[in-house]
């Protein structure tokens, strides 16, 4: 996805208690973040230039997931890698 451009909320899949609740933290690193609430906010996923991290599973968490990687697979085929100069998405 684009700067700031998060598909719709939805329905994530987690398989996990671990979680990072500072969510502040992550933005002033330089991370834009998706924010989940269970007890209390953290982050669901972050992002940062060709970089996404995901805290719960997108490949299990239905249409909605595979919307969110095919999203990021896009952006990350057009942005430039910082090493190389080059267009290409890698996995």
């Amino acid at each position: 996805p684009a700067a700031g451009d998060w598909p719709e909320p939805g329905h994530a899949y987690f398989a996990n208690s671990y979680r990072v609740a500072d969510v502040e933290a992550v933005q002033v690193a330089g991370w834009e973040v998706a924010i989940a609430d269970h007890a209390g906010p953290f982050v669901a996923a972050m992002r940062k230039d060709r970089v996404l991290a995901c805290q719960f599973h997108p490949e299990l968490s239905g249409a909605w997931g595979e919307s969110l990687v095919g999203a990021w697979l896009g952006t990350a085929a057009t942005k430039p890698d910082k090493a190389t100069g080059r267009k290409e998405a890698r996995c």
